[in-house]
């Protein structure tokens, strides 16, 4: 594809993600400077940086991105790096390119295609076999995934031969792919932009009230749901676990999102349960720093890989959502007086003025004090408070005319004005 067929937003975008966003610090740094200069936004920055092994947060890439002064590192800078990496994007000139740094910021998105077509390419890989070797290393499962056999160079890395997964948005739109090499690097195909909910759903499909569990990778994903036979949620990366997340809350709102963090992570999954109102779990910190589920996978089978997710961690939350599940599985209500006033909870009487309701509930109570049954109902005996916060007056009068009529109230009768 030539310059003139796509606008310079997106052949920046495309320069930027031929590069590596897990290169030295000061690169990276330079990456983003360049990509400022060229007219891309924080979150073409954010969305790239994120797929990096040794990505920090959202914050640190904020941080350095509101650090980056104007004319310190031009738009020059990334080009020259991404063809460096391999990148090319043809040989005419750029059409209409603009004279300064204000105009690049102020042109509009692309709505042209990306340099290479995500499903163009899906289409044309052929179906992973199971012996397939990153699938038979990580012991997954080949299901919708494809090998790649073209002459694709992603950051000067040839593309033929690798594992090929799709990154899709939860409606289904293919976002965007991921190559794993040869040589065990994880690439995307440059120029595409991935939406928050972009992921890959593996053991799907997801149901409204099951469990779903949210990972960094692939491999992960593959050893959660043959442990569990539950879904597993690939989020490319533990930069974008929390936009996915909160994507999967919306879109499912009874789901229970399990958070699968790498060692060393367990805060930021903490801190991901709680905004969806999920769990999470903590890996031994024995497999080492990033060890993964994967890795417990490998050493000690699926059997602890099960065990280990079973033990989830969660917020204390004022009020729990329950399932049609949970509720079957509740204990019998427990009754104060048989069929009336249960043992625990709340209970209402109502009706309109002068009904009778202060002498219906005297009644109520004075049997609760005493143990003796109302109107045919069992009843089991407690201590009673009566609170009155209004008609203090007349509380006298209504007591003297019980027990006129029924006797003394019992000892355990108390009232408060």
């Amino acid at each position: 594809m030539t310059r003139a067929a796509f606008t310079e937003i997106a052949r920046a975008r495309s320069a930027l993600w031929s590069l590596n966003p897990g290169t030295a610090r000061p690169t990276w740094v330079k990456s983003g400077m360049g990509a400022k200069a060229a007219g891309l936004d924080f979150d073409d920055f954010h969305t790239w940086s994120a797929t990096a092994p040794n990505y920090k947060s959202e914050a640190d890439c904020r941080s350095v991105w509101n650090s980056f002064k104007d004319g310190a590192v031009t738009a020059a800078s990334l080009f020259a790096a991404a063809r460096a990496a391999g990148w090319s994007d043809g040989d005419e000139a750029p059409a209409m390119r603009p004279q300064s740094h204000q105009e690049r910021r102020q042109q509009p998105e692309p709505s042209k295609p990306a340099l290479h077509d995500p499903r163009v390419i899906w289409s044309a890989c052929k179906l992973a076999p199971i012996e397939q070797e990153y699938i038979d290393r990580k012991r997954g499962l080949p299901d919708g995934l494809r090998e790649y056999d073209g002459p694709l160079v992603i950051a000067g890395q040839a593309c033929a031969g690798s594992l090929v997964l799709p990154c899709s948005t939860l409606a289904g739109e293919l976002a965007t792919l991921q190559f794993i090499t040869r040589q065990g690097k994880k690439l995307f195909l440059p120029g595409c932009k991935l939406p928050p909910d972009a992921c890959l759903i593996v053991g799907g499909p997801l149901k409204p009230e099951g469990v779903v569990y949210i990972v960094e990778g692939g491999g992960q994903a593959w050893s959660a749901h043959q442990a569990t036979r539950q879904p597993a949620v690939v989020c490319f990366g533990v930069g974008r676990m929390a936009s996915v997340a909160k994507a999967l809350r919306q879109r499912h709102e009874a789901a229970r999102l399990v958070v699968v963090p790498d060692v060393g992570k367990e805060d930021q999954a903490a801190a991901i349960a709680k905004d969806v109102h999920g769990a999470w779990v903590e890996l031994p910190p024995e497999l080492g720093k990033n060890g993964d589920l994967n890795d417990l996978h490998q050493r000690d089978g699926l059997t602890a890989v099960a065990a280990l997710l079973e033990r989830t961690k969660e917020h204390s939350q004022r009020f729990r959502l329950l399932t049609p599940a949970d509720l079957a599985a509740l204990p019998a209500v427990r009754w104060r007086v048989r069929g009336v006033l249960p043992l625990e909870g709340i209970a209402a009487v109502f009706g309109p003025s002068g009904s009778g309701k202060s002498f219906l509930v005297l009644s109520l109570l004075a049997s609760v004090s005493s143990g003796a049954e109302w109107f045919g109902c069992r009843v089991v005996r407690a201590p009673v408070l009566y609170v009155a916060l209004e008609g203090e007056a007349g509380i006298s009068q209504r007591v003297k005319a019980y027990q006129v009529k029924n006797g003394r109230v019992a000892d355990g009768f108390r009232f408060l004005l």
